[in-house]
């Protein structure tokens, strides 16, 4: 079945919220600061806008045009890790990124003949790519507001206050008609495996933000793209691999320098 791209943002929390109620009652709750709850409110409110779209671009494009370009998120937390956090890039972290939106570059390759800036140009009439790119730029900001929450609690309990509002907030702001909510009772299965996984994958990006920059997380959190690729090229058939996998690779590779920076 075809679901509403408001339901699977709906559900990837949603679903995850009885994991999260086993791990607050093993964890506890921790003391938490005055500053845990404004950091708790951006990055819903924040997450509520970017998760809708990220779901969207993977509905108009290929898996290869919108995945890669979540690795400008590292980018644009340069200004938001340093405008929240205080946070700055080492340099070698800043030839990784630079590198990274190279490999952007490289992926819209197949229009270069048609000038100079022509594969940035393809991003914009790329509408997936397009969806992503504003889909990092807001995650970066929710990604430093995650830094604050988890620093003004711990990374369990903030990852479980995160996950039980935010499917409360899409309910306020949506119909359940518009999510289409009727449709979580034969797709039950499928969904709490995909909010088992959720929660799996933010508790371990929690606990990594504790301890590293923001930015840096991040990036090796992107480093991922390249399986998009391949994935999106032996399920999907899409077109071009070999020209995305090199741009893909050189993405990866700029988040090994920010690794070694």
């Amino acid at each position: 079945m075809k679901l509403n791209r408001y339901l699977v943002t709906w559900s990837i929390f949603a679903f995850s919220v009885p994991f999260m109620v086993i791990l607050l009652v093993v964890t506890g709750v921790p003391p938490v600061k005055p500053s845990f709850f404004p950091a708790l409110a951006g990055a819903l409110l924040t997450n509520a806008l970017a998760f809708p779209l990220y779901v969207r671009a993977l509905q108009v494009s290929p898996l290869s045009l919108t995945i890669p370009f979540l690795s400008f998120t590292p980018f644009f937390l340069i200004l938001t890790g340093r405008l929240i956090l205080g946070e700055l890039p080492t340099p070698m972290g800043i030839v990784g990124i630079v590198l990274i939106i190279g490999g952007a570059y490289s992926i819209n390759l197949e229009r270069a003949g048609q000038g100079l800036l022509s594969p940035f140009k393809n991003i914009y009439q790329e509408r997936g790519s397009l969806l992503m790119l504003v889909t990092a730029a807001l995650w970066s900001l929710s990604s430093t507001m995650d830094k604050a929450g988890v620093l003004s609690s711990s990374p369990a309990f903030y990852t479980i206050s995160f996950h039980i509002f935010l499917p409360f907030l899409c309910i306020a702001l949506l119909s359940p008609q518009e999510i289409g909510l009727k449709d979580t009772v034969p797709n039950f299965w499928p969904l709490l495996l995909l909010g088992g996984l959720q929660m799996g994958v933010a508790l371990s990006q929690m606990h990594a933000i504790e301890i590293g920059l923001v930015s840096y997380v991040i990036a090796v959190k992107r480093g991922g793209l390249l399986f998009s690729i391949v994935l999106g090229a032996l399920f999907f058939r899409e077109r071009m691999f070999a020209v995305r996998f090199i741009g893909g690779a050189l993405m990866a590779t700029g988040v090994f320098f920010i690794v070694l920076g």
